[in-house]
């Protein structure tokens, strides 16, 4: 074994690493728009990047926000939407939150084994109050949309999905941005493409789109005020960001899976560790790689004892929503709480060396085996 093998990393290894644009490439941009004097407002680099979103994800309307919170708590409103929304407790806090500042009431339905809304069990849950589902592609995993559609029709209830996860998905041959009424992708930058901060909503309805495009620009139409909105538009400099990002997409997509493929070779046979499976009838983007540390306490061990060497991952999603203090719920949702206690998300992105993937795994083998031969 090479001698330097469980040594900590001389530079911390993050859960990623965003994807920016050098100096020389953005200067260009940057003088641009300068230039035209015009930095917000739907300028010329974000309609661009807009006809070039539609183009990449396949879909026939796509409006660009600040960020992918405001695209979701514009996308509810933008519906008319009134009383509960079934979705998942194991999510980011902003979906829940997008719900409730619509003053709505998010009723949770339970996690099926790729950690998606379980739809086994959504019309259990299913009252007159009912007005929509919201599920999550969670991990960049698809949903069972077809049995969320099916529903859905039979309680004319409308589907909203969040695909903060899954920028350029495809499942079935189909991109994951043309499911239900309305899908919002997240820019965040933690994501495969970003804007640094940012998002977009995608949906099928034209009028739709001309309704949330007045959401996202303080209710205006003509420059008269004619709903409640807010300020959620993506300014020029954040686009000029996103038109140099998206065509280094492809080649972060397959680094990613490189280093995954290395993953799923050295950690496949560890005792109380499993890799979360990707379905084959999708095309991934590899935004997380995920274990599952099943063995009480061994996530949160692994997750602390990484730190020792530098590296540096998270706990998805912890907590669950059930738990959150602000949130009243006496539902039970007891696969969903396990995971939000079992799942790690290791570090992965293009710049990480084949050498730095294979001293992680590793490291994790080694701290997995002392966790099992000294726990007594």
């Amino acid at each position: 074994m090479d001698k330097n093998i469980l040594k900590p990393f001389d530079k911390p290894i993050y859960i990623t690493s965003p994807t920016i644009p050098d100096w020389e490439d953005f200067e260009d941009q940057y003088k641009e728009i300068k230039h035209s004097g015009k930095v917000t407002n739907f300028g010329e680099k974000h309609n661009l990047l807009e006809k070039h979103l539609r183009k990449y994800l396949g879909v026939k309307n796509l409006l660009l926000f600040n960020n992918g919170t405001t695209a979701l708590m514009s996308a509810i409103k933008a519906l008319n939407l009134e009383g509960e929304i079934i979705t998942t407790p194991y999510t980011f806090a902003a979906t829940i939150n997008s719900i409730l500042w619509n003053n709505l009431t998010p009723v949770f339905c339970d996690i099926d084994d790729n950690y998606n809304i379980d739809t086994s069990k959504i019309e259990e849950l299913i009252t007159d109050k009912t007005c929509a589902i919201l599920a999550v592609h969670t991990f960049g995993i698809p949903c069972d949309y077809n049995t969320i559609k099916k529903y859905a029709d039979r309680y004319k209830l409308s589907v909203i999905y969040d695909c903060a996860h899954s920028f350029g998905v495809k499942v079935d041959g189909k991109s994951i941005g043309t499911l239900g009424d309305i899908s919002m992708f997240s820019f965040h930058a933690t994501k495969i493409f970003n804007t640094l901060e940012g998002g977009c909503l995608c949906c099928k309805d034209s009028y739709l789109a001309e309704k949330i495009n007045k959401y996202r620009n303080f209710g205006l139409d003509n420059n008269n005020i004619v709903c409640p909105g807010i300020n959620g538009k993506l300014n020029e400099f954040q686009a000029a960001i996103g038109l140099l990002n998206l065509p280094h997409v492809e080649k972060e997509i397959n680094l990613r899976k490189h280093l995954a493929e290395i993953y799923c070779k050295e950690l496949s046979d560890v005792k109380g560790l499993e890799i979360n499976k990707i379905p084959k009838n999708i095309s991934y983007n590899y935004q997380y790689f995920i274990i599952n540390l099943f063995e009480t306490g061994l996530r949160d061990y692994l997750h602390d004892k990484l730190k020792d060497y530098n590296i540096f991952t998270k706990k998805y999603m912890y907590p669950c929503a059930t738990e959150y203090k602000y949130i009243k719920t006496t539902q039970f949702t007891p696969k969903a709480n396990i995971a939000a206690k079992s799942t790690l998300a290791l570090p992965i992105y293009g710049k990480m060396s084949n050498y730095d993937t294979k001293k992680i795994c590793t490291i994790i083998k080694h701290i997995i085996e002392f966790y099992y031969n000294n726990r007594f």
